[in-house]
């Protein structure tokens, strides 16, 4: 009778555990989901700001240079990047391998443009990327 019960505490013990995963696995998702979301309705909110960050429809970036009125908003952008690319790098295990496929891919995109590569001086970037070669 003991060893049942014994069974019985480790299956349920077990399930408790794998619901507790999945749940945790879960928040992860969507804490990282809402932040992009977040991320996503600050250009809604400013879309004068989208050409400094993504590429139009000929592959180019808007430039961009400190004497710019847009630069300090533009510099601001690019810290909360810096900021959420800081915090989701620990829930980024979360993510199936071609849900981390293409966030490294947009991490890239975002590092490749011309307010990061001019903010890199005053922001520090290098410790967020897990893999060296997307700073390359």
């Amino acid at each position: 009778m003991e060893l049942i019960l014994s069974i019985v505490a480790i299956v349920v013990s077990l399930f408790a555990l794998f619901n507790d995963r999945t749940s945790l696995h879960d928040q992860a998702y969507e804490k990282f989901s809402q932040l992009w979301l977040d991320m996503d309705q600050l250009f809604v909110d400013h879309p004068e700001m989208h050409k400094y960050f993504y590429k139009n429809h000929n592959g180019e970036y808007a430039e961009i240079s400190k004497d710019m009125k847009e630069y300090e908003q533009a510099l601001c952008i690019a810290e909360k990047f810096k900021d959420i690319f800081q915090y989701t790098s620990p829930f980024e295990k979360y993510l199936t391998q071609s849900d981390r496929k293409s966030y490294n891919e947009y991490k890239r995109m975002i590092l490749e443009s011309p307010i990061i590569k001019i903010s890199s001086d005053d922001l520090s970037w290098s410790h967020i990327w897990k893999d060296d070669s997307i700073l390359d």
